[in-house]
């Protein structure tokens, strides 16, 4: 019985061949987990969405600030569901129910169903970069900072936003702020 033995040369072109390769994969694997959080936070964001309509069609209006506490308080999600109420790419060192996708400001500070133009148009909820916790909005009006309280395209370049009509798509910068999104977000 004879053994073989690989000579220096010989194991430097495997391993060689095994560097090449996976250097060539990784960025592949890296787009297929971000495109899967993608989806995922898309999900996320339409079992949140589905939450605030029913909240809205039962007490007809939902206040911008604190949304979440009220969606906890009434029972449409239960503390351990609060990960539904997050984008998984998102996740900041304290991880509380208020890092959180981010509500539509508007003047008044209340949602309601009843809108002027097309629920499917109309961008509720997105991705945000929310550094004030106790502040679960994004501004669409006025200018509040370059960082602070906007949507944030952490998707490919693109935002997942959630429309009044229950939709949820991934948007770019131009799609969004043909729809009132403002022009300053990060």
């Amino acid at each position: 019985m004879t053994m073989k033995i690989f000579s220096l040369v010989e194991l430097i072109v495997v391993l060689s061949i095994i560097f090449i390769l996976s250097a060539m994969l990784m960025p592949m694997l890296n787009r297929a987990r971000e495109t899967a959080k993608s989806t995922s936070c898309k999900g996320n964001m339409k079992q949140s969405l589905t939450a605030l309509v029913i909240y809205l069609d039962t007490y007809e209006v939902v206040s911008t600030q604190r949304w979440t506490d009220t969606l906890i308080a009434t029972g449409l999600v239960s503390y351990p569901q609060i990960s539904a109420l997050r984008c998984p790419s998102w996740i900041r060192e304290r991880d509380t129910h208020k890092n959180v996708f981010g509500m539509r400001r508007i003047i008044g500070d209340a949602h309601t169903l009843h809108i002027t133009g097309s629920p499917s148009d109309y961008v509720l909820l997105a991705d945000s970069l929310n550094l004030d916790t106790l502040q679960q909005f994004i501004n669409f009006y006025g200018n509040w900072g370059p960082h602070k309280l906007v949507v944030h395209y952490r998707h490919h370049r693109k935002a997942n936003a959630g429309f009044l009509d229950g939709s949820v798509r991934s948007s770019s910068q131009r799609e969004l702020s043909e729809k009132g999104c403002p022009r300053y977000v990060y």
